[in-house]
């Protein structure tokens, strides 16, 4: 009995070795096939990319993808799918807000470079997801806009509800879709308009439900990530440094609205309010001080300062006008700390973009009250231009 154990137990001693080093290798084979997904060959990219250019000769043209707003091609940054099918992200200095008084994305954290293989040839096209809140990568719900670049033939299609095998949805077709408008730093434009035919456009290289499970999920999707530049996600202000911003918070009374439009025919009319000198400071390496006005303790290191101009409908109140603007341009600041780092803020100062960030993101604000709000850094005469007022509380 006792030689039959110790046999017994012999044989399991040699079918463990046995086992181990074979689930090691198949360990080891499944996060080699995971790398090549997400991180492919050098020489592949190298070949792409050559091909890319010589395809596109211009695409280094800040306007190459799309003449409303700026872009850039992240070559460093490629999620391969397998050997004919490639994504490489497409980034924007621009600002490009899309949405409604309830949900809103930032186009420049969907645009993505698709490069597929076909014939042994290699094809490439701009696409722009704009997923909407209900979206998920396994099942996508909004509109995905495809540029062809060898035609700059463009192509904008609708997914609702359930989407089955063949990219359809509910057994019929994608709607298709006019134009597209987005805020692009905070000034409207039809930033994608369709053109031509179905017949136009070489189908295998369009966008579709299928692509978007294939990318990994971006800033503000549905499944959460971050598509963040390393200047964006580092050196966060303190506690202390957020309550000093809470005490230089910009008062109502700087909006004083007046009619420029009166009401007639059946029209509500128009109201504006200007302010003059809206200035933002900082006196340290990582602090920002007296974000509405000039007057500071120390010698500021970096300012920014411009004008701002906020239209509304003439019937609304003025005085809740006011209230409502104060909150919008208050909470757009306190936004724009919470998405950029102390160095990325400082930076979009010195390159004069610091404006564009704040008033793109006060009119996604003022429009969740006012949904026919302007916001503009253009003076236009048309009333008295403020010195903003801080300290409120």
């Amino acid at each position: 009995m006792k030689k039959n154990i110790i046999t017994l137990n012999h044989a399991i001693f040699k079918l463990i070795h046995l086992i181990i080093p074979i689930l090691i290798a198949v360990l080891i084979l499944s996060c080699n096939k995971e790398k090549n997904q997400l991180s492919p060959s050098t020489d592949s990219i190298v070949e792409i990319k050559k091909d890319f250019y010589i395809q596109n000769p211009l695409a280094d043209n800040e306007n190459f993808f799309n003449s409303s707003f700026t872009s850039y091609i992240k070559w460093d940054s490629v999620v391969t799918k397998d050997e004919n099918n490639i994504y490489i992200k497409i980034s924007s200095a621009d600002p490009i807000y899309y949405g409604d008084s309830t949900y809103s994305i930032n186009l420049a954290d969907y645009f993505w470079l698709k490069a597929q293989k076909k014939d042994n040839k290699w094809g490439y096209s701009f696409i722009s997801f704009l997923p909407n809140s209900e979206a998920t990568r396994e099942h996508f719900q909004g509109k995905i806009v495809t540029k062809f670049l060898s035609s700059n033939k463009v192509i904008i299609r609708e997914y609702k509800g359930d989407i089955n095998s063949n990219g359809l949805i509910a057994g019929f077709p994608p709607q298709r879709e006019p134009c597209i408008y987005a805020y692009v730093a905070g000034i409207l434009n039809a930033v994608y308009c369709s053109t031509g035919g179905d017949d136009d456009y070489e189908q295998w290289m369009s966008g579709g439900p299928k692509d978007y499970s294939n990318i990994p999920p971006s800033a503000g999707s549905p499944g959460g990530g971050s598509n963040q530049s390393p200047d964006e996600i580092n050196d966060y202000l303190s506690p202390e440094q957020q309550q000093q911003l809470l005490i230089n918070r910009i008062c109502p009374q700087s909006f004083a609205f007046t009619s420029v439009v009166e009401a007639g025919s059946g029209l509500p009319g128009w109201k504006e309010a200007s302010l003059k000198g809206v200035t933002v400071n900082t006196i340290a390496d990582s602090y920002f001080e007296n974000i509405w006005t000039v007057v500071t303790t120390g010698t500021p290191i970096v300012s920014s300062t411009f004008n701002l101009e906020i239209g509304v409908s003439g019937d609304r109140p003025s005085t809740q006008a006011s209230i409502v603007a104060a909150e919008a341009a208050n909470t757009a600041m306190n936004n724009i700390l919470k998405k950029y780092s102390y160095k990325a803020v400082k930076r979009q100062m010195e390159l004069g973009k610091f404006p564009v960030y704040f008033i793109a993101e006060m009119v996604l604000q003022i429009k969740k009250i006012y949904p026919e709000a302007t916001v503009s850094s253009n003076l236009s005469g048309r009333t008295v231009a403020k010195t903003p007022m801080t300290g409120c509380q």
